[in-house]
C-alpha cells in the first residue's frame, strides 16, 4: 500500500531541507558542532571546528566537551567547568543565547570567540547547535582602538598648548586641559555649544575678514570662517590672535588651524593649536624699548664726542695755529725752544682725542674704510720721516727694507695704514733707548686682484714680559703701570691698531722678551692696479715744517672765509696771508651768502657752527645762487669744522661742500687743501686775461692737447673745440649713468661708463680723473659699490676741477 501523497511531499521537503542544512554545516565558515545531555559532549562538527581548535579529526573533536577547548579561567575569573553549564542552561530555557567566551586551542593557545547557542530536536532529541567564530583580529583593533585614543587623551591632557576641536560647521568637540588653563572656560561649558569664536577679540576678526578677502579674492564673513578658510583651500594658516579670556584677560597667541579628513578627503572638521606668546610679546616689546634707548644713549653718547671734539678743537686751533705761526717769526733760542715745546704738547693733546674718538667710532662699528690708489712707498717714507728727529735724539738707527717684488701703486686706505704704522713705529722708538728700529714688508700671498703684505716692525728696546703680552691690544691697557708714568700714553694705541688691521682684513701679533726688544708684526690686504706709473696722491698729513716760508705761494687766489670764531680767523688769515691769498672775511653764513652773490671767489672756506646760517644752509644757498645763474665754473667750498665724528665728511659733502678740513688743521694742511682746489686760473673778478695751467697740472696735463692740434686738418678746424665740447656734453651723462649704476647694483653698466670716461678723460689729459674711473672699473668687478660710492665724490671733485680748466678754454676760443 502506497502512502497518502502529502506524506511523500513531507518527507521529500524533510530530506531537501536535510541535504541543505548539511551543505550549509559543511561549508560554514564559523565551527559549528552540536552536543546533546546529558554528558553534553560535542556529538559533531564541521571542518571548520577542526580548523580552528587544531583537533586531528572530527572523530578526535566529537570525543571532547566544551570545558576541554576552554581555558581554566575566563576574562571575568569565573572557571570555565562552572560558566559552561550556565550557558547551556540558558540557551535551553530561552532557545538561544548569544556571549562572548575565551576558548583554548588544542595545542594550548587561547583566543576570543562569539558563540551563539541554539536549541535544535535531532531525531526527537533536543540538543544544541553551536556556532563559533574567531574574534581575535577584531579584539585587536578594539584594543588598537583603545589605545590610541588612549594615546590621543594622554596627548591632549598632557598637552602644554591649548588644542580645540571643531566639527566642520564650527561647534567645538574637543577641549584639552590647557585650553582650559589658558581660557578659563571648562570643557562642559563649550564643548556642543559655542564655536572658538567665543575666544576671538570681535574686532580683530573683523579686520582679518577684510585682510583675508583681500588676499584671497573672496568674501570671507566675520565668524568661524575667519579661521578655517585658508585649510579649506589647502593653504598654511598660522596666525597671530587675540584670546579673550573667560575673566575679560587678553592674551596673545600663534594658532595653527589644521583641517581633519576623511578616508576619501572630505573636510570632517578642524583642530586648532594656540601657543601663548604674550610672555614673548613682553620680551619683545621690553628688547625694542631696551634698544630704543640703546640707540638714544648712543647717539647721546655720539653728540656728546661730536660737542666735546667741536669744544677742544676749537680752542686747540687757535694754540697750534698762532704757535705755527709764531714759530715763523724772528725768535732767539730760548722762545723758540718754548714755542716748539707749546705745539709738541699741543699735538699731543690733539693725538689723545683722536685716539678716543677713533676707538668711539671703532667700537661702534662705524668707522669706514676708503679704497684710494696710492704710492705704497710714500705713505712708509712719510712715516719713517715723521720720526727722523727724534731718532736722531736718541742717536737710534731706523731702517726700512721692502721687498723689491712688491708693487709701488697699490688700492686701499693710505690715511689708516699709515696710522698703524706710525704707532707701532712710535711705541718702538718711544721704548728704545739704544740701538735700532727696523720696518720689514714682504709678501704673504697674491692673485690677479689682490695681495697680502706682512709688515714687521721691530726694536731693541725693553721688551715685554710674556704674561703681560695677552693684555697688549685691550683697550686702556699697558704691560706694565708704570709705563705710563714712565712713558705717557692712553693704552688706545694698540687696541686701535688691532681693530685697523681687522678691518683691512689682517692680523696683528707680538714676539718679545724683557731686555731684548720687541717685534710686532700685521698683515694687510691691499688690491693691485695695473697703473703703476699714473698715481693719485691720496691726502696726508706731513711732519711739521720748521720754516712756513718753504710752501708754495698762491698769489692773487681770492678766498672767502666764513668763521665766526675770532681765534679761528685769525689764526686761518695768517696762514692764508703767509700764502699770499687774497682774503675776505665774513662771520657767518648770511654773510657768506650774500658776499657770494655780490662777486666770484676762487675758494670759500666755510665754518660749519656759525651763527643766523650754519655753513651747511650757506652752502645750499651758494650752490642755489650758482644753479640760477647758470654759472659753468663751480666755487669749491671747504668744510672747516671742529668736529671729527664719523658721518661728519658725509654730511659735508651731502651738503654740496667739496671737501672737509678738520680743526685743528697745520699751515701744511691748509696749503694741501688750496692747492688741490686751486688750480692756477685767476678768480672770477680779476682783470687778467685766463691762461691755461702749466703741462704740470696735476688736474689736465694740456700737453695731451697739442697731440689733437698736431693732428688737425685744413678741412676740418676747430679739432680740439670740438673734443672738448663733446668731452664736456657726454662726460656729464656718464658721470650720471655711474652715479646710478652704483645706486642700483649693476655692475657691468658701472664698468661700461667707467671705461668710456677713462677713455676719454685720459685722451684729453684728465689723467687724475681717468685713474679714478680706472679704480672703480676695478671695484665694479668685485661688487663692491659702498666704496665706489666714496671713489665718486674724489671723483666729481676731481671732474669738477678739470672741467673749469676746459670751459675757460673753450670760453678764451669762443671769444
Amino acid at each position: 500500500m502506497n502512502p497518502p501523497p502529502e506524506r511523500t511531499q513531507t518527507e521529500q521537503a524533510l530530506r531537501e531541507s536535510e541535504t541543505k542544512y548539511r551543505e550549509l554545516f559543511e561549508s560554514s565558515r564559523d565551527a559549528i558542532m552540536l552536543l546533546f545531555p546529558p554528558e553534553w559532549k560535542f556529538t559533531t562538527c564541521n571542518p571548520a571546528t577542526v580548523a580552528l581548535f587544531g583537533a586531528q579529526s572530527i572523530a578526535h573533536f566529537t570525543t571532547l566537551g566544551p570545558w576541554d577547548v576552554s581555558p581554566l579561567l575566563q576574562p571575568d575569573g569565573e572557571h570555565s567547568a562552572e560558566k559552561a553549564p550556565k550557558v547551556i542552561r540558558q540557551a535551553m530555557e530561552d532557545g538561544s543565547h548569544f556571549f562572548e567566551w575565551t576558548h583554548r586551542r588544542i595545542n594550548g593557545p587561547t583566543f576570543a570567540a562569539t558563540v551563539l547557542l541554539t536549541r535544535i530536536t535531532l531525531k526527537g532529541q533536543m540538543g544544541l547547535q553551536a556556532t563559533v567564530r574567531d574574534i581575535s583580529e577584531q579584539k585587536r583593533t578594539e584594543q588598537a582602538l583603545r589605545d590610541l585614543t588612549s594615546f590621543q587623551k594622554a596627548l591632549l591632557d598632557g598637552a602644554g598648548h591649548a588644542i580645540i576641536s571643531a566639527t566642520s560647521d564650527g561647534i567645538i568637540r574637543a577641549f584639552n586641559p590647557a585650553a582650559e588653563a589658558l581660557l578659563g572656560y571648562s570643557a562642559e561649558e563649550v564643548i556642543g555649544r559655542h564655536t572658538p569664536a567665543i575666544f576671538h577679540d570681535p574686532d580683530e576678526v573683523v579686520a582679518r575678514a577684510r585682510s583675508f578677502s583681500s588676499e584671497l579674492g573672496v568674501t570671507i564673513e566675520p565668524g568661524f570662517e575667519v579661521f578655517v578658510e585658508k585649510c579649506r583651500r589647502g593653504l598654511p594658516n598660522e596666525h597671530e590672535w587675540t584670546y579673550i579670556r573667560k575673566d575679560g584677560g587678553r592674551l596673545t597667541v600663534l594658532l595653527n588651524v589644521t583641517a581633519l579628513k576623511t578616508p576619501d578627503g572630505e573636510i570632517s572638521g578642524f583642530l586648532g593649536v594656540a601657543s601663548d606668546i604674550t610672555p614673548l610679546k613682553i620680551v619683545q616689546q621690553e628688547l625694542t624699548l631696551a634698544k630704543e634707548a640703546a640707540e638714544s644713549s648712543s647717539k647721546a653718547k655720539s653728540q656728546f664726542l661730536a660737542n666735546m671734539s667741536h669744544e677742544i678743537r676749537t680752542p686747540m686751533n687757535g694754540v697750534l695755529g698762532m704757535t705755527e705761526l709764531l714759530g715763523a717769526t724772528q725768535l732767539n733760542d730760548r722762545q723758540r725752544h718754548m714755542v716748539d715745546t707749546i705745539h709738541r704738547s699741543g699735538r699731543a693733546l690733539l693725538g689723545i682725542i683722536n685716539d678716543i674718538l677713533d676707538f668711539s667710532k671703532i667700537e661702534a662699528g662705524k668707522l669706514t674704510l676708503e679704497y684710494l690708489t696710492f704710492d705704497l712707498r710714500q705713505v712708509i717714507n712719510e712715516a719713517l720721516e715723521f720720526f727722523t728727529e727724534a731718532v736722531r735724539k736718541k742717536g737710534l738707527t731706523l731702517t726700512c727694507v721692502i721687498q723689491a717684488e712688491i708693487p709701488r701703486v697699490v688700492i686701499g686706505d693710505p690715511v689708516r695704514l699709515r696710522q698703524i704704522l706710525l704707532n707701532l713705529i712710535g711705541n718702538a722708538v718711544k721704548f728704545t733707548e739704544r740701538g735700532e728700529v727696523s720696518v720689514q714688508v714682504h709678501y704673504v700671498t697674491q692673485d690677479a686682484e689682490w695681495i697680502r703684505l706682512k709688515w714687521v716692525v721691530k726694536d731693541t728696546g725693553i721688551g715685554i714680559a710674556e704674561e703681560a703680552q695677552h693684555q697688549l691690544f685691550t683697550a686702556f691697557s699697558q704691560a706694565d703701570g708704570s709705563t705710563t708714568r714712565r712713558f705717557g700714553g692712553t693704552g688706545l694705541g694698540l687696541a686701535i691698531v688691532r681693530q685697523l688691521v681687522q678691518l683691512l682684513d689682517g692680523e696683528i701679533g707680538v714676539e718679545s722678551m724683557p731686555g731684548h726688544g720687541s717685534t710686532f708684526w700685521f698683515t694687510v690686504k691691499l688690491g693691485t692696479t695695473s697703473g703703476q706709473s699714473s698715481i693719485t696722491p691720496a691726502p696726508h698729513t706731513n711732519v711739521l715744517s720748521s720754516s712756513l716760508h718753504s710752501f708754495p705761494s698762491f698769489i692773487g687766489t681770492h678766498v672767502l672765509l666764513a668763521e665766526d670764531n675770532p681765534v679761528n680767523r685769525e689764526v686761518a688769515l695768517g696762514m692764508l696771508g703767509s700764502m699770499e691769498c687774497r682774503v675776505e672775511i665774513v662771520e657767518n653764513g648770511r654773510q657768506a651768502a650774500e658776499a657770494t652773490a655780490k662777486q666770484r671767489y676762487d675758494l670759500i672756506l666755510m665754518d660749519c657752527q656759525m651763527p643766523e646760517i650754519d655753513g651747511f644752509s650757506a652752502t645750499a644757498a651758494i650752490r642755489a645762487q650758482e644753479a640760477s645763474s647758470g654759472t659753468v665754473r663751480r666755487t669749491p667750498i671747504i668744510a672747516l669744522t671742529a668736529n671729527a665724528m664719523e658721518g661728519d665728511r658725509e654730511k659735508c659733502l651731502a651738503a654740496g661742500m667739496d671737501d672737509y678740513l678738520s680743526k685743528p688743521f697745520s699751515q701744511e694742511q691748509l696749503r694741501s687743501v688750496v692747492q688741490r682746489w686751486i688750480t692756477a686760473a685767476p678768480s672770477a673778478d680779476s682783470t687778467v686775461t685766463p691762461t691755461l695751467p702749466s703741462p704740470r697740472s696735476s688736474t689736465v696735463d694740456i700737453s695731451a692737447w697739442d697731440n689733437l692740434l698736431s693732428s688737425q686738418q685744413p678741412e676740418q678746424p676747430n679739432l680740439l673745440h670740438r673734443a672738448l665740447a663733446t668731452y664736456l656734453t657726454d662726460s656729464v651723462l656718464l658721470i650720471e649713468r655711474i652715479r646710478s649704476s652704483i645706486q642700483v647694483g649693476d655692475s657691468a653698466s658701472l664698468a661700461a661708463a667707467a671705461r668710456s670716461l677713462k677713455s676719454s678723460s685720459a685722451q684729453l689729459g684728465a689723467h687724475a680723473l681717468a685713474n679714478h674711473c680706472q679704480t672703480l672699473e676695478r671695484l665694479s668687478v668685485a661688487r663692491q659699490f659702498g666704496p665706489a660710492m666714496s671713489i665718486l665724490q674724489q671723483m666729481e671733485a676731481s671732474y669738477c676741477a678739470s672741467r673749469a680748466i676746459m670751459v675757460a678754454e673753450l670760453q678764451k676760443r669762443v671769444a
